[in-house]
């Protein structure tokens, strides 16, 4: 209904009342009820087709939810068991990050969770959701990832050209783009970025059209 919907469905009390239910419906769940997954992705949706139409509150309570929920997982080191939920954690920061709905008290936080997660072992899902974070982070406000900015540009150099699967890559070169747009990084990594992605789209069988758009934006 949402995605359906256009921008007055928003500003009628729909949203914020929607949003009211879905949250208190996940203050009845555990972290580790799969039901979480759903309720992360009504929210997602929601931020998506509405934006940051919803109050403070829920929005402090979704943050802090997904937070605790991911550094659980990351804490306890069963990412690969938990992969979904991790993944859905992470979308839904991703979401709050890109809409601008977090405060200066929340960007810090949000810093320590890309520590956090640039740490883990590599696993496909995983480090896609996470290169989608720093790219929205990036985009959004590019000191959320200076803190981390060294591993997460290690990172991201090491996965342009990723066999762990088209969708690793594509957001590695998004969120390399995103970051180098607005962070001057060095030249030494802007030349090993540019040397790696020219090299892919020359020689690699599978450039999606998606990573060929993304590429476009990092070179520049």
């Amino acid at each position: 209904v949402s995605v359906s919907m256009d921008g007055p469905f928003g500003e009628t009390g729909v949203v914020p009342r929607l949003w009211e239910i879905i949250s208190a419906h996940w203050h009845s769940l555990g972290d580790d009820n799969m039901a979480v997954l759903s309720v992360m992705s009504c929210l997602e949706t929601l931020l998506s087709a509405f934006g940051g139409n919803v109050q403070t509150t829920l929005i402090e309570y979704a943050f802090a939810r997904s937070r605790s929920a991911l550094l659980v997982i990351l804490y306890t080191q069963h990412v690969s068991d938990e992969i979904d939920l991790a993944c859905g954690c992470l979308s839904l920061l991703s979401a709050l990050t890109s809409v601008r709905c977090l405060t200066a008290e929340q960007y810090p936080l949000l810093s320590e969770i890309l520590a956090k997660c640039l740490a883990v072992p590599e696993n496909p899902d995983f480090l896609q959701s996470v290169f989608a974070l720093i790219g929205d982070a990036a985009g959004v406000c590019v000191e959320l990832v200076v803190p981390v900015l060294d591993a997460a540009i290690r990172s991201l150099l090491d996965h342009l050209a990723s066999d762990l699967g088209d969708n690793v890559a594509v957001n590695a070169v998004w969120a390399m783009g995103q970051l180098a747009a607005r962070y001057p990084v060095s030249p030494e990594s802007a030349n090993r970025a540019a040397s790696i992605m020219v090299q892919t789209m020359t020689t690699k069988n599978y450039p999606t059209r998606a990573y060929l758009d993304n590429q476009v934006v990092a070179l520049g």
